[in-house]
């Protein structure tokens, strides 16, 4: 009897194997690698940990462990309780993005100091024709977004599509780092160092000391202004005098030139 069910047992997962040779992945392949952007120049990234208030970019690299079917499609659901104003997919090749958006009830400041009532709810990235991402295979889509909520962390959700119609689910988690002293939030965070005041020069409450200078300095351009002036006056006359001392009688011009010794 137990050789029976045994041999039952084997044989249903023989016939279980038949009808699906491979199992689909049970999560999605799509790993996530946070950079900040520096503020030399936007396009050099380091992989750090974001910070609240400015600008990130999110690296997503998919990967195929499907051995049958290629990933056509890849959609990032952003978060809803702890929204992002600005978000931007950069260029990648064979890959076509679809934007979703959604209205806010309350806005939320921009990267630009404005206020922004719409946002981008998901990204949809969709292959080519003839270039889905084969078996083994890996491709990296990359996203702009700021500013970053002031949060902890945000929850991404990852679901990742195959050429045979799998769909599978996951999420993925970014730390976010709070801001230190003197780190600007939005635009002036973007492409620029924030402004430090322990980096200001020192100088008194009223403004005294350079205002005395700059009047001091108007007044020395004035005298020397002055004093140039009457010297030209001055000169003036004695020149047309001298001009006139220079005038050549026509007895002059008409005399014949002097003998060669």
């Amino acid at each position: 009897m137990r050789t029976s069910i045994r041999t039952l047992v084997v044989a249903c997962a023989a016939a279980g194997a038949a009808a699906f040779p491979f199992a689909a992945p049970a999560s999605a392949d799509i790993t996530v690698m946070p950079t900040q952007l520096t503020q030399t120049d936007s396009t050099s990234l380091t992989p750090a940990q974001p910070v609240q208030g400015q600008p990130a970019r999110l690296a997503f690299t998919v990967t195929t462990t499907s051995r049958t079917a290629s990933t056509t499609k890849v959609q990032v659901l952003l978060p809803e309780d702890t929204p992002i104003a600005e978000v931007f997919p950069l260029s990648a090749p064979d890959w076509a993005p679809l934007l979703t958006e959604k209205r806010l009830a309350k806005p939320i400041q921009g990267m630009h100091g404005g206020q922004i009532d719409q946002i981008v709810s998901a990204i949809t990235w969709t292959t080519v024709p003839g270039r889905a991402i084969k078996p083994g295979q890996s491709s990296v889509l990359q996203v702009e977004a700021g500013p970053m909520p002031a949060t902890e962390q945000i929850v991404l959700d990852l679901v990742q599509t195959y050429s045979d119609g799998t769909v599978t689910r996951s999420k993925a988690t970014v730390k976010l780092s709070p801001p230190t002293a003197g780190q600007a939030q939005g635009h002036n965070a973007h492409g620029g160092a924030a402004a430090d005041p322990a980096a200001a020069p020192e100088s008194s409450g009223d403004g005294s000391d350079s205002g005395g200078t700059n009047l001091a300095l108007i007044i020395a351009i004035l005298l020397v202004g002055l004093v140039a002036g009457a010297v030209v006056a001055l000169a003036i006359p004695r020149l047309r005098r001298g001009a006139a001392g220079l005038k050549v009688s026509p007895e002059v011009l008409n005399a014949p030139p002097p003998a060669e010794r």
